[in-house]
């Protein structure tokens, strides 16, 4: 039996039998392009791409489309413009990473120039708030790590000014753990304006041919001793904040064990407050 030849996405700005063709990722891309769109998948089922391939045919659907990638972290940033370089097929002088670094007047040149700006949104937020530009020319912009869209977060500003600004948005949310209630779910949905939400998993009949087993091998190292230390120091911090928390009742005592959940919440109820 002839095995059967790997497929591609192919097409305007896409660079030729570069991206693997998967009919999730596709369905998924489809059901995103004119609608504002949170996408739940598990780690390793390419948040990434679907990003990649929206993209892509908000380039081949304006002429002088502009968008805007966010991610947390510098190192989630960074990993966004590789992907971009080497997936689609566009100039890499158009394709632009902005920090804190890069100085303001430099930034409004870029952003005036380039048809992709990489961000964390901070960036983006102060930018906008000192009124160097306006998101008003703007086709899309992805949210990865969607999940952090709640409380004071700068995504919910860019978002906000978005919506407000440009007269035809478009928004892509992408998260892998988007909360376990409902009402975390419902508040991501109203800051980034959702009106459609895919969610796949593993068990999903598109997906499971693409999933394989992992194996996991274990293996324990000594840590040095400086690490041994810091650790201690850490701890013994961290017992008198606890201490602290339990004796103003601010978290619950007597529990076995005190996830970052905890403390985040604990965290928010006190910015509220």
């Amino acid at each position: 039996m002839q095995k059967e030849l790997q497929r591609y996405f192919n097409g305007p700005y896409l660079k030729k039998n570069q991206v693997i063709f998967r009919d999730y990722q596709n369905n998924i891309t489809n059901n995103c392009k004119n609608k504002n769109s949170l996408v739940v998948l598990p780690t390793g089922l390419g948040k990434t791409i679907i990003g990649i391939l929206l993209l892509a045919n908000c380039l081949k659907k304006y002429s002088r489309a502009k968008i805007i990638i966010l991610a947390p972290t510098r190192p989630l940033v960074q990993q966004h413009k590789i992907s971009c370089e080497k997936f689609l097929d566009i100039a890499l002088e158009e394709i632009t990473l902005f920090t804190g670094k890069v100085p303001p007047e430099r930034r409004i040149l870029l952003f005036n120039s380039s048809r992709i700006i990489i961000s964390t949104p901070q960036v983006i937020k102060n930018d906008i708030l000192r009124g160097r530009y306006d998101l008003s020319q703007v086709s899309l912009i992805i949210f990865d790590e969607a999940h952090k869209t709640k409380g004071n977060y700068a995504y919910n500003f860019i978002s906000s000014e978005y919506i407000n600004t440009c007269t035809d948005p478009v928004i892509l949310g992408l998260t892998a753990s988007p909360g376990k209630d409902e009402e975390h779910i419902q508040e991501i949905c109203n800051n980034l304006s959702i009106e459609n939400i895919i969610f796949k998993n593993y068990q999903d009949k598109d997906v499971r041919e693409y999933v394989y087993d992992i194996d996991i091998i274990i293996k324990l190292v000594d840590l040095p001793i400086e690490l041994v230390e810091l650790s201690t120091i850490w701890y013994n911090l961290f017992e008198v904040f606890l201490r602290f928390f339990i004796k103003n009742k601010l978290i619950p005592p007597n529990k076995k064990y005190y996830s970052k959940l905890d403390f985040l919440g604990l965290s928010r109820d006190l910015t509220l407050s």
